[in-house]
């Protein structure tokens, strides 16, 4: 997701891994929006979750972290680093550290400093929410403070879905997928200005070997048009719920092997917005329709104040292609109609 800055993006993205695992065959702890209270069972498949802040509080990390490796070896003379690990302290790429699965960097590394001890309020209460949005989605997590991303465009977010290492003693489970939140990519690369963005990647010969180690077997289909879903924000009384509502949406309809792509443009403007006037429901529809246009979808989902009331998955719908609307729609005859429109 390029452009976005907003929470919704990066849970998104983090519920589209899910997603994609789970089609794969993995076992998640991944739930239906409907089931959000049922008791979370241990899974095969674990979400690791980790903030590193703004670049400022990345900096202030770094320098923290640099003052205690270089401590550590003062003091354990007798106990030296591997030799991966003492190269980066020595090139300056100290976060990288907290990647080594070396067996002598382990007692180093237990010891270092927690990121969350570098955090600014503004970035702490930025990580919080997406916990929050998360636990809400019905997707459970495990907060690893080791978790970073050691290359210097990579800020806030950082995930990783990992499965336990049964073939080795290593000390931390295999990264299957993993991903974060990269603003700063776009600076190194001469951009004018930070591009907010965030993704993930997977290997796939790892996803091979796990496949074939359980003796599992997949089979992804092709997807018709994807359905563009809006959030209709239009007062910050409402906008939390119509968040929420948007994702769940997007859950319910990927379940049901209908491929979504959800609108974060809204979500950003109105976060820098001063939001000191209710918004015309029809105005963003309209710009709604134009990005979905854009994406090239046939069909529209709009979900509001009016639709949040009503539950998870429902909304409105319409049909880019001859202009039809239907209004309020419940979870099971949105994805009744959607299914008939992509066979029709």
């Amino acid at each position: 997701s390029i452009g976005t800055f907003g929470i919704s993006a990066d849970a998104e993205s983090i519920q589209l891994a899910a997603e994609f695992l789970k089609q794969l065959g993995f076992n998640l702890q991944f739930h239906a929006v409907e089931s959000l209270e049922t008791t979370l069972q241990s899974p095969t498949v674990e979400l690791r979750l980790n903030t590193l802040g703004s670049a400022e509080c990345r900096e202030v990390y770094s320098n923290y972290l640099e003052e205690y490796l270089n401590e550590w070896m003062l003091q354990n003379p007798n106990n030296p680093l591997s030799f991966d690990t003492f190269s980066r302290i020595k090139e300056g790429r100290v976060l990288r550290v907290l990647d080594s699965k070396a067996p002598e960097d382990q007692a180093c590394i237990n010891g270092a400093p927690s990121v969350q001890d570098s955090l600014s309020t503004e970035s702490r209460e930025r990580f919080h929410a997406l916990c929050e949005l998360l636990q809400q989605l019905g997707i459970s997590y495990i907060l690893d403070n080791r978790l970073v991303r050691g290359l210097d465009y990579y800020n806030h977010t950082a995930f990783e879905f990992t499965v336990d290492n049964d073939q080795t003693q290593a000390s931390r489970p295999i990264a299957l997928l993993a991903g974060g939140r990269y603003d700063m990519l776009a600076s190194t690369m001469n951009a004018k200005h930070p591009i907010p963005a965030i993704g993930w990647a997977a290997g796939v010969e790892r996803l091979v070997i796990e496949l074939d180690h359980h003796h599992m077997k997949t089979s992804l289909g092709n997807d018709p048009s994807p359905v563009f879903i809006v959030p209709l924000l239009s007062s910050p009384v409402h906008d939390k719920i119509v968040r929420l509502r948007v994702l769940e949406c997007a859950t319910l309809l990927r379940a049901a092997g209908i491929s979504s792509i959800v609108s974060h443009n809204q979500n950003d403007r109105d976060a820098s917005a001063t939001k000191s006037k209710t918004k015309s429901r029809q105005s963003i529809i309209r710009k709604g329709i134009k990005e979905a246009e854009k994406a090239k979808a046939q069909i529209a989902c709009f979900v509001g104040e009016e639709e949040a009331e009503r539950g998870a998955g429902c909304a409105s719908l319409k049909n880019l292609s001859n202009g039809e609307l239907f209004s309020n729609l419940t979870s099971s005859e949105l994805i009744s109609k959607i299914q008939a429109l992509q066979i029709g």
